[in-house]
């Protein structure tokens, strides 16, 4: 391959290796670093690796250890760090576990049959070696590989969305505002990403043979093609390296117990609650002295109220209160803070006094944190947006 060509190794090393570090560094010196971010530097090190070692290893003569670090099946081991990542944001008490190990065993066994394979029947045969005439001895093993990395990455991607959307469901019993780095959107679409990236890893050899050579494109050779599909992985490293840095610890204190819901309400409640002591007259009782405190005290006014804080204020056990916003007012948290806030909107703008005053101003004022999450939740909640509101009001 010419050395000028942007698709040679050495290109695609100084990109990816640099900004590995550089992540890695910032990720570890981090005042508060949790185990996400940990977690999250050992995945962008085993995206990287691949890379680094095809630019070391091509300048450096066969042998043991070199054949052993060019047969680790790196792609086995991103669906368990995705996987661990998705738990450590979402846990109440993240921690790693023995157990957890298990979840690298096709990674290590994949490799270990790989090492032990003759060279003919390896995929990852040295570069070197002329491919053999004919049906390749390698290809079945190359076939088989690839179905089981998808396999493995389609499988985890399908656990984590399970975790992100139970993770949607719950985090409005605790937060007040949702936030992008609350709601793990971000992690959502970067796994999509991934599962297209390596249904792409799968299937372009076979794109690049019937399309390019039969339309008989020569500005992309062979082997560049390899090198353009590690070029997208840098640009995925890019991406997940820029969410993980900006992500914050989801709950950064002790969360209650979650709401899971059911389709049946009542037996949600009841497995939930089945143990927890609260009789019904002191959950009416919690309820007043709750819709007491929202009226007198306006605490929506403050742009990231959270349950806790509510229960420290009126000095109520905090699974009590959040039983007690289930079953008497039958709202989660999210709902009834936000409620309190759109009628105060509401109210504002029917008001002489906040005529002048614009939306944003007035949403800000009220508890909500963006124009964006303002104009969503006031849509949710009145089926009509701020402005429609506002106009309503003034030509009424």
């Amino acid at each position: 391959m010419p050395d000028h060509s942007f698709f040679n190794p050495t290109v695609l090393f100084a990109f990816a290796i640099p900004h590995t570090i550089f992540t890695v560094i910032f990720l570890f010196s981090k005042e508060e670093r949790k185990l996400h971010d940990i977690i999250a530097s050992i995945w962008i090190i085993l995206l990287t690796i691949p890379i680094g070692l095809r630019f070391i290893l091509s300048s450096m003569e066969p042998g043991f250890l070199i054949g052993l670090f060019r047969n680790i099946v790196y792609p086995l081991s991103y669906g368990p760090m995705a996987y661990l990542y998705a738990r450590s944001l979402t846990e109440e008490k993240p921690k790693l576990e023995r157990r957890d190990l298990f979840h690298f065993a096709p990674f290590l066994l994949f490799t270990i049959i790989l090492s032990s394979l003759p060279v003919e029947l390896n995929p990852n045969r040295p570069a070197h070696l002329p491919p053999p005439n004919g049906m390749p001895p390698f290809l079945l093993p190359s076939i088989l590989m690839d179905a089981v990395i998808f396999i493995s990455v389609s499988t985890y991607s399908f656990f984590i969305l399970g975790i992100l959307k139970r993770h949607t469901e719950s985090i409005e019993n605790y937060f007040s505002t949702i936030t992008d780095t609350r709601s793990l959107t971000w992690l959502k679409w970067t796994i999509w990403l991934f599962v297209i990236l390596f249904i792409w890893n799968s299937f372009s050899p076979v794109i690049f043979k019937f399309t390019f050579h039969k339309l008989e494109i020569r500005s992309i050779l062979p082997h560049e093609f390899r090198f353009i599909h590690t070029g997208i992985f840098i640009l995925f490293s890019y991406i997940l390296s820029f969410f993980t840095i900006r992500q914050s610890t989801v709950y950064p204190q002790k969360k209650i117990e979650p709401v899971t819901p059911l389709e049946n309400p009542e037996i949600a409640k009841e497995e939930k609650y089945t143990r927890s002591g609260l009789k019904e007259e002191e959950a009416k009782a919690i309820a007043d002295k709750l819709l007491e405190y929202m009226d007198k005290k306006k605490p929506y006014l403050r742009e990231d109220l959270r349950i806790r804080d509510v229960a420290d204020d009126i000095g109520v056990n905090l699974n009590y209160l959040s039983q007690t916003l289930n079953e008497v007012i039958q709202k989660n948290f999210y709902q009834f803070v936000n409620e309190y806030r759109v009628k105060e909107v509401q109210n504002r703008l029917k008001s002489p006094e906040f005529k002048e005053h614009s939306l944003l101003r007035i949403a800000l004022e009220c508890g909500f944190n963006s124009k964006s999450s303002f104009n969503a939740t006031f849509r949710r909640f009145t089926e009509i947006s701020p402005k429609e509101f506002r106009r309503t009001i003034l030509s009424g």
